[in-house]
């Protein structure tokens, strides 16, 4: 069954998507898909409808609230909560890829910091909560335990919280250009460009992975071995490097609709 894809409402324009996902949808449109605007109150489709939320990131509250609000009014999304959480949360599909992504460790509070760090007496660290990483400030790559606290008071201050724990990561060394976003969708791997090798890495997260829709960042090391960034829901994934009829073109495989 081919999905109705529901986008937030913008706020000024509430007939239309909200203005970052426009020209996505748009996209999505001129290749023959459905779209509709939610705007935070109930609705319901004169049929039963699947649907494939593109919009902000969610928590997992958030999204379990969601996800029985629409089910509730006949409007079921393909993903469930539980495979939400998988790919949203680092600390859930970690332990599948372990092999092919840098070296983690979570802690629960920043008061566990100091320790931690003796105890793994790393060179360098990435430091990131369940989510997402720092991109602002000092940033996430740190190497004393003065630098993480300041990260910890940066995430507060840019983020607003820390989500979950904090995820102690080994630095590694990569090739920032060679980062690619990847979209799964219904077990097959889509690229930017629509002919590229499968690297090794994408295979095993194929195989752990049982979501309809993420994303997976590779990039490459400085030996030129493809790495796992992270993991993302392909509902609350933007688009990267992607153009917009590109993102639309991976939803009209005639074997995955």
């Amino acid at each position: 069954m081919t999905p109705i894809f529901l986008y937030p409402a913008d706020y000024f324009k509430p007939r239309l998507p909200d203005a970052q996902f426009q020209t996505e949808a748009k996209a999505l449109e001129n290749a023959g898909f459905q779209v509709q605007v939610w705007n935070g109150q109930v609705f319901s489709p004169n049929t039963p409808i699947r649907a494939l939320y593109r919009g902000w990131m969610l928590s997992l509250k958030d999204y379990q609230n969601l996800y029985a609000q629409w089910a509730k009014a006949g409007v079921l999304p393909l993903t469930s909560p539980e495979q939400y959480g998988l790919c949203h949360y680092l600390p859930n599909w970690y332990p599948l890829l372990s092999e092919w992504t840098p070296e983690t460790v979570r802690i629960k509070t920043p008061e566990e910091l100091p320790e931690i760090l003796e105890s793994l007496n790393w060179d360098s660290y990435f430091l990131k909560d369940d989510v997402k990483s720092l991109n602002t400030g000092n940033g996430s790559h740190v190497k004393t335990l003065a630098e993480a606290q300041e990260w910890v008071r940066e995430m507060k201050q840019f983020k607003g919280r820390i989500e979950g724990g904090i995820c102690i990561r080994r630095w590694e060394s990569w090739l920032p250009e060679s980062e690619v976003r990847w979209f799964i969708w219904k077990g097959k791997a889509f690229s930017p460009q629509s002919e590229t090798e499968i690297p090794p890495p994408l295979e095993k997260v194929l195989q752990e992975i049982a979501a309809p829709f993420f994303s997976v960042d590779l990039i490459q090391n400085s030996l030129g071995e493809w790495r796992i960034v992270e993991l993302g829901d392909g509902q609350v994934s933007d688009l990267k490097n992607w153009s917009p009829e590109r993102f639309a073109d991976i939803f009209r495989e005639p074997d995955l609709v």
